[in-house]
């Protein structure tokens, strides 16, 4: 008995251990958003010093004050699958706004999707597409800015 109590003893441990590993795996690739070849992605937003927000080609508005509308900017929610793993073009992109002219990030008409282009480097096409959860956020951004901007 004491020799079979020996045994599970290093079995258990190294279980417990192989459990860990396989749940962090799990927890890793679940909470991953995979906007695949923008590098560090999520850092695009850390000391932003210049926005700029877009219609078309029609540069709107520039803030070097980004405070506010970086807020709102971090407010709005993605999907974590592509909607299209496609690399169309972001030409017919209705809107866009750039972060410190490094990054583009390209939506759609009804703002129900968007691309990320990292500008840094022109051999890099923009994402995939992602669908917007909170595309309320945009348009208070892009159309109702009378309102938004006063």
């Amino acid at each position: 008995m004491k020799k079979v109590k020996k045994i599970n003893k290093p079995l258990i441990v190294a279980l417990c251990i192989l459990l860990a590993a396989c749940g962090l795996f799990v927890i890793s690739e679940v909470t991953a958003v995979r906007i695949d070849d923008v590098e560090n992605y999520e850092d695009i937003f850390e000391n932003v010093e210049k926005l700029q927000f877009y219609r078309g080609d029609d540069n709107f508005f520039t803030t070097i004050a980004p405070a506010k509308k970086l807020r709102s900017l971090k407010a709005v929610k993605i999907s974590s699958e592509p909607v299209s793993e496609e690399r169309a073009d972001v030409s017919d992109s209705a809107y866009k706004f750039t972060v410190n002219e490094k990054y583009a990030v390209y939506i759609n008409e009804d703002f129900s999707e968007l691309r990320i282009n990292d500008m840094t480097d022109e051999s890099k096409q923009p994402s995939y597409s992602y669908g917007v959860k909170t595309p309320g956020i945009f348009r208070k951004l892009f159309v109702d800015t009378k309102k938004y901007y006063e």
